[in-house]
């Protein structure tokens, strides 16, 4: 079995196949729990074993991460206020304002092909008019 050391490998399943937040916390939890049993019975634990558990994890943060962000981008779609905002994600409405402008520029950095110039500036003008 080929050990995953890198999220993004983890995360590129290939065309068509997408790898959601559900399976990634699965193949953590197998993968943690078998470590776990592993080190109680005193048996030997490799660090390509550990390392793809600390890259799924890597990538299961990854994939939760984008999907509050794109969950923040639809509640300024649909005219939710900053203040709304923070009292769901259970920040103040600066943190949570600048956590999605953040991930808007990394959007824009990382998938450029995906979130367009255009994309980015309607995501930054939603941001900018919604209300505190």
């Amino acid at each position: 079995m080929s050990r995953h050391r890198r999220p993004e490998d983890i995360l590129n399943t290939g065309p068509g196949r997408a790898t959601t937040p559900l399976m990634l916390a699965t193949r953590a939890s197998d993968l943690g729990l078998d470590i776990a049993v592993r080190y109680a019975r005193g048996q030997r634990v490799d660090a390509d074993e550990v390392l793809e558990l600390l890259a799924t994890e890597v990538a299961l943060a990854r994939a939760t991460r984008r999907g509050l962000q794109t969950s923040v981008l639809r509640a300024l779609m649909a005219g939710a206020t900053w203040r709304q905002i923070s009292e769901a994600t259970a920040s103040s409405p600066a943190d949570a304002k600048t956590a999605f402008l953040t991930w808007v520029a990394e959007q824009r950095r990382h998938l450029p092909n995906l979130f367009t110039a255009a994309d980015e500036a309607h995501a930054r003008r939603l941001a900018e008019e919604a209300k505190r």
